[in-house]
């Protein structure tokens, strides 16, 4: 996969949502595909094919891509659809999202390198969890 990353001449924006807890995983998605449409509409694609998960969680991811849309850039700048596992395109992005995980967990930094030697992968960028209010320690012995 890495080869034909690099032969197709594959660009893509990673963005990486930290720290995400178990409950935060929407809201991360939501953020991040809020931040990765601006992106993509800025570099001219015009088509962006995402893998579906649920009927719920497409619509969710909907309507964040609506939002993002008509707060940001024209409706019409951008179509998208779902596909599912069996789409080869979205093996792409599952092929660079692996590099890129490996590399953040430190268990494998040369897929990683490779892909970002040959231009596939740029810098990372890091969105956060917007910090609630300051919870107080609680008085009660633990």
């Amino acid at each position: 996969m890495l080869t034909c990353i690099e032969e197709l001449a594959v660009v893509s924006h990673v963005c990486v949502h930290y720290p995400t807890g178990r409950r935060g995983q929407e809201r991360a998605r939501a953020a991040s595909l809020e931040h990765l449409v601006v992106e993509l509409v800025v570099d001219g694609v015009d088509d962006l094919i995402i893998e579906s998960r649920t009927a719920n969680d497409d619509r969710r991811d909907q309507t964040t891509i609506l939002d993002t849309l008509r707060d940001r850039i024209p409706p019409d700048a951008m179509t998208y659809q779902w596909r599912s596992k069996e789409e080869r395109l979205l093996w792409i992005a599952d092929g660079i999202c692996g590099a890129v995980g490996q590399h953040l967990l430190a268990e494998d930094d040369k897929p990683y390198n490779r892909l970002q030697a040959a231009g596939n992968i740029g810098e990372l960028v890091y969105l956060a969890e917007p910090q609630g209010p300051k919870l107080r320690k609680s008085r009660l012995p633990s």
